[in-house]
């Protein structure tokens, strides 16, 4: 006992001494309800004598919210979340603070309970905005768990909305320093992942008090206020998951004016092409996505191209193959099961990546002769429409090219893409008046995505 209350469990003799404790006070550990009370503090209220300070009882809470399901939805509902708070809020109290970071942490695994957490209006801001105040202390269990909180409460679209008053408060985690500690990677990747969830505020469901009008902004804010840096740093230097939540933030964010300039500058392409051969699908398929945001600016091409790009995007076209036994044929069996959602995603990135890449001549080339076009072949029956017309894209640049017909009608490509020009463009100066011979022979531009080889012997159709 310390000053007529129970102390912690502790380690050593004092957790022997506990053994033949009083059955009183086990019991007391074990009573929800009284511990809620204590909690509270206010003995008027209470049904019985107050004997715990508000950290013990937060800590015994804490115990019971790591049981079960049941015991979390009890607690909820006996009233323990607004008092977490105060632990949460109390200065010069690492203990306290732990403990109602802790409970509200598992409080928080509860879908049902989840909601309930920070509760609603002004209160919800200033219960975020205390939590979010912890990450600036030194305590660093505390620090991990109000990240794994935050990370959790961001999955839902209203509460991913109030962290846009919070960005520049969420940057400094993100590793930017030369202070490292145990958890900090976790942390860093659970913060990304929170700024992840801000960036895609635009799917907030329609009920709520947000305007759709206001996803754009909010996006642009990010930029403006630094994130890409820090976000980039996390792409380079992260574990497995801070990557994969970093590169999920750039394909949310690379649409914002600005953006592929700064990700150039960063010299994040190498990162985003090593990225698309790693063991998490998710991973692989944003950044596909990131590079054929990048392609999309003619002058990035090249730099994409030249940073091994096209290897790794074309071993996205081919899913991975079902565990053994999974492929044996069965009776009646109609149609093959859908893809898993991110795999499906990784192939409608990568084509799409593909057929920016091959609006460059060059890049056309190196994707027909590293063997993409019975690759994309197939995919022009996808169930994903965006899948086909990336597919149909990458197809038709590579067919301008009158050296791959071969190859496509080896692919059993359709007829319309083994040689979509016709014939006569193919040959110089038939059907064209000499006055067109002589626009072209100045090498004016032509019609199609990829002129190089063409230049000069289409005819003037305008």
């Amino acid at each position: 006992m310390i000053d007529g209350r129970i102390a912690m469990p502790k380690k050593g003799k004092d957790k022997e001494e506990k053994k033949g404790g009083d059955d009183a006070n086990d019991d007391l550990a074990e009573n929800v309800s009284l511990l809620v009370d204590n909690l509270i503090g206010n003995q008027t209220l209470a049904k019985q004598q107050l004997t715990l300070t508000r950290p013990e009882a937060g800590y015994y809470i804490w115990r019971h919210c790591i049981i079960s399901e049941p015991k979390r939805q009890e607690i909820a509902k006996g009233g323990a979340i607004p008092w977490m708070f105060h632990l949460v809020k109390e200065e010069d109290n690492q203990f306290g603070n732990l403990v109602g970071v802790g409970c509200l942490q598992f409080l928080a695994s509860s879908e049902e309970v989840k909601p309930l957490v920070l509760g609603e209006g002004p209160t919800a801001g200033k219960n975020l905005a205390s939590l979010i105040a912890l990450l600036g202390r030194e305590h660093d269990r505390t620090r991990l768990r109000v990240a794994s909180l935050l990370y959790s409460l961001a999955q839902q679209p209203e509460v991913a909305f109030r962290l846009r008053d919070f960005v520049p408060d969420l940057l400094p985690c993100l590793g930017m320093t030369e202070h490292k500690w145990a958890d900090t990677e976790e942390m860093r990747a659970l913060i990304t992942g929170c700024l992840r969830c801000l960036a895609a505020v635009e799917f907030i469901p329609e009920t709520t008090s947000f305007r759709a009008e206001d996803a754009a902004v909010i996006r642009d804010n990010m930029v403006s206020g630094g994130v890409i840096p820090p976000i980039v740093h996390v792409l380079k230097t992260g574990i497995s998951q801070g990557q994969m939540e970093a590169v999920g933030t750039l394909a949310l964010l690379l649409e914002q004016d600005g953006v592929p300039a700064m990700l150039m500058q960063l010299d994040a392409v190498p990162q985003l092409v090593k990225l698309c051969a790693d063991h998490h699908e998710e991973t692989r398929a944003h950044a596909a996505a990131c590079l054929m945001l990048l392609a999309v600016e003619p002058e990035y091409i090249s730099r994409i191209r030249d940073a091994g790009a096209i290897p790794p995007l074309i071993n996205l076209l081919v899913p991975p193959a079902a565990p053994a036994g999974a492929t044996k044929k069965k009776k009646n069996k109609k149609k093959a099961p859908p893809l898993p959602p991110a795999i499906d995603l990784a192939i409608q990135n990568a084509s799409g990546a593909l057929m920016h890449l091959t609006y460059d001549d060059k890049g056309a080339t190196l994707i027909a002769d590293a063997d993409a076009i019975p690759l994309l072949v197939p995919l022009l029956d996808s169930k994903n429409i965006i899948t086909f017309q990336n597919s149909t894209g990458a197809l038709y640049n590579i067919a301008m090219d009158p050296s791959n017909y071969e190859k496509l009608v080896a692919a059993k490509a359709p007829k319309y893409l083994q040689q979509p020009l016709h014939a006569r463009w193919l040959t110089v100066n038939r059907n064209t008046t000499e006055e067109v011979e002589e626009e072209n022979d100045g090498g004016g531009g032509g019609m199609f995505l990829t002129q190089g080889d063409f230049s000069g012997m289409l005819p003037n159709i305008a």
